[in-house]
C-alpha cells in the first residue's frame, strides 16, 4: 500500500486493532507463523496519522520552510552534526562533473540510506548508557530525525528500524514524497511495554522525479523457511526532467539482516535469497540500487554474495575511498551497558551499512562523509546532537545514456 499526500492511505482502518494486535503481541509465549505473515494486511493497520502539534500538516510546505520550522523547534538543543558531501574524482566542489566525455546528460538522483533506530527499542534494550535520556525521547528524536533526512534532500529514501511510519508519512507527503512500509513478522519492539508497533523497512521517493511502477514487500528466508527479516522492492520510472537519460526504470531495495554475532549463515542466506529475488526481477538494463543495514561487515560471507552477485553491484563507499577498495572505518559507533554479572561498557564502531548500485546504469558523483571521532564525542551515538546509533549514508547519482552504460 502507498502513502499519498496529504495523508497516508489506510487511516480509515483505524488504530484499535493494530493496538490490540500489538497488545497481545507483547504477551505471546511464542513467535508468530512467519508463513502465515501477510505485510500488506498489517501495513494497512499500521498505515496510521500521528499527531503532531508543532506543525500544521495543512499548511503548505515546501522542504526550505518545513527545515526552518524544526530547527526552530530545536534552538534549545545543541546542533545537529556537520557533514559534507564530497564529490568524486573529475568532479568540482558543487559536483559538476569536469572530465570531458565522461558523461553527456544525465538525471541526478540523490539516495539516503538510514537505519533511523526503533524508538521501542532505544529506551530499553538497547541501553545506550552515555546517552542522556532526554536525547532518546520521541518528542526529540522525531525532530532530529527531520532535521537530517530534509537537511540532505534525497530524492530516495531507504530507512530501517522505523517503528512511527505513522509519523514519517503524513509530514513527508506535505513535501512530495510517497512510500510504503513493511513490519517485521515478530519485531522485538512488540515486546516493550507501550511499543508504538512493529519496526521494519520502508522506501519514499519524490513524486516530482519518478513514476511509481511496482512494489514488493518481502519476508526473507533461510533454507526455505520464513524468517524475521524483510525487504520493500519499490521500481521507479524517471519522469520528464529525467528524460535525458535512456534508463527506463531504476529499482531500489531495501533490508535490514539479522543483528549480531553468531548469526553469520543466517544474514548469508537472508542477503543471498534477496539477491536472487533481484536476479529474477530486475532487467539487466535496468538501474538498481540496493541499500541496507547488513549488520555485517566486509570478511561476512553475506557482503561476499553482494559482491559475487550476478546482479554486478558495487559499493558506493568503497568505491569513493581513497584507495576505491576500502569500505568506512564505521557506520555505527555506540557504547552499550553490558548485561550480566561482569557489567561494565561495549563499545561498538562497526561498519554494517551499505549503498549498491549497478555502475553500468548509475555514475556515482558524490558521498556525504562522516563525522570524526573528536566530532562525534566521547559518549558516541545517539547523542543530543544525533537522533540514531547509526549514521546516514547518502549518495549522489547520475542515471547514464544508452552511449555511457553499454
Amino acid at each position: 500500500m502507498l502513502c499519498a499526500a496529504p495523508r497516508c492511505r489506510g487511516l480509515r482502518f483505524g488504530w484499535g486493532a493494530v493496538s490490540r494486535f500489538c497488545s497481545s503481541a507483547a504477551n505471546r509465549q511464542r513467535p508468530m507463523s512467519m508463513a502465515d505473515f501477510d505485510p500488506t494486511v498489517f501495513e494497512r493497520y499500521y498505515n496510521r496519522a500521528e499527531p503532531f502539534p508543532d506543525i500544521n500538516l495543512q499548511q503548505k510546505w515546501t522542504r526550505s520552510s518545513l527545515l526552518t520550522r524544526v530547527q526552530q523547534l530545536l534552538s534549545d538543543y545543541p546542533p545537529l552534526l556537520s557533514r559534507q558531501l564530497r564529490p568524486s574524482w573529475g568532479q568540482t566542489e558543487e559536483g559538476m562533473l569536469t572530465q570531458e566525455g565522461t558523461l553527456k546528460e544525465a538525471c541526478n538522483i540523490r539516495v539516503m540510506q538510514w537505519n533511523v533506530l526503533s524508538q521501542g527499542l532505544c529506551l530499553g534494550r538497547d541501553n545506550f548508557v552515555r546517552c542522556p535520556k532526554e536525547a532518546l525521547q520521541w518528542n526529540l528524536r522525531r525532530l532530529r530525525m527531520l532535521e537530517e533526512i530534509l537537511q540532505y534532500d534525497p530524492d530516495i529514501m531507504c530507512l530501517q528500524e522505523v517503528d512511527h511510519f505513522g509519523f514519517l508519512c503524513p509530514i513527508l507527503s506535505a513535501i512530495g514524497y510517497d512510500g510504503a512500509f513493511c513490519p517485521k513478522p515478530d519485531s522485538p519492539a512488540l515486546y516493550v511495554k507501550d511499543s508504538n508497533g512493529p519496526d521494519g523497512c520502508c522506501v519514499f521517493y519524490k513524486l516530482n522525479k519518478f513514476e511509481f511502477v511496482d512494489k514488493d514487500t518481502v519476508v526473507l528466508k533461510a533454507d526455505d523457511a520464513y524468517t524475521n527479516q524483510v525487504s520493500v522492492v519499490f521500481t521507479l520510472r524517471p519522469r520528464a526532467l529525467c528524460s535525458s537519460s535512456s534508463i527506463q526504470q531504476l529499482c531500489i531495495a531495501t533490508t535490514h539482516l539479522k543483528a549480531k554475532y553468531g548469526w553469520e549463515e543466517l544474514r548469508h542466506k537472508q542477503g543471498s535469497y534477496l539477491l536472487d529475488f533481484l536476479e529474477k526481477k530486475v532487467n539487466r538494463s535496468d538501474a538498481l540500487l540496493v541499500c541496507g543495514d547488513l549488520n555485517a561487515d566486509c570478511v561476512e560471507p553475506v557482503y561476499n554474495a553482494f559482491v559475487q552477485s550476478s546482479l554486478k553491484l558495487s559499493s558506493a563507499y568503497k568505491d569513493l575511498s581513497p584507495d576505491g577498495a576500502t569500505e568506512p572505518n564505521y557506520t555505527t559507533w555506540k557504547i552499550r551497558g553490558r548485561t550480566g554479572p561482569e557489567g561494565g561498557e561495549q563499545h561498538v564502531c562497526r561498519t554494517l551499512d551499505y549503498i549498491w548500485y549497478t555502475d553500468h546504469a548509475l555514475k556515482l558523483k558524490a558521498l556525504l562523509n562522516f563525522p570524526t571521532d573528536e566530532q562525534i564525542g566521547q559518549d558516541r551515538l545517539p547523542s543530543f546532537r544525533y537522533p540514531s546509533d547509526h549514521f546516514s549514508l547518502v549518495a549522489e547519482f547520475a542515471l547514464l545514456k544508452a552511449t555511457e552504460s553499454d
